[in-house]
């Protein structure tokens, strides 16, 4: 009984992947012979318009004209933005800590004078600030 039946049955099966990686000793590099530059011109009259139709294809024009039809203006697109950017901008607002603060400022009508002071005049003035910090971020309860 052996030790690694698995290993005997893997053998085979690597030497094979191995070997279907080896170039023979034949093996030459073909030789390519490549210009340095492009050196053909567009033609003056060429239509570029409709291109893909050369093809002849029914599926390629058919999906063409209809990309076409439903591109979105640049302007459309760049409002799209805009609108993703403030929306995120709102979904992310909860994970900062908010804060509030107000002012106030009263003063009394001649009508609501104490009679016991009638020539002195009184005002009140309130002031308030509150902060919710939280660690997790969003609302809390």
């Amino acid at each position: 009984m052996s030790l690694f039946p698995p290993l005997r049955a893997l053998a085979p099966i690597l030497m094979v992947a191995l070997a279907g990686c080896a170039v023979g000793p034949e093996y030459r590099k073909p030789e390519l012979a490549i210009p340095e530059r492009w050196s053909a011109a567009a033609p003056a009259d060429a239509d570029l318009e409709g291109w893909w139709r050369v093809f002849g294809d029914a599926t390629l024009v058919s999906l063409v004209d209809r990309a076409l039809a439903a591109n979105l203006d640049l302007r459309i697109a760049e409002a799209r933005i805009r609108e993703a950017r403030a929306l995120r901008r709102v979904a992310a607002a909860g994970i900062w800590p908010a804060a509030d603060a107000s002012a106030a400022s009263a003063r009394p009508s001649s009508a609501c004078r104490s009679a016991t002071s009638p020539g002195r005049s009184s005002s009140h003035t309130a002031a308030s600030a509150s902060a919710t910090f939280s660690s997790a971020g969003g609302s809390t309860r």
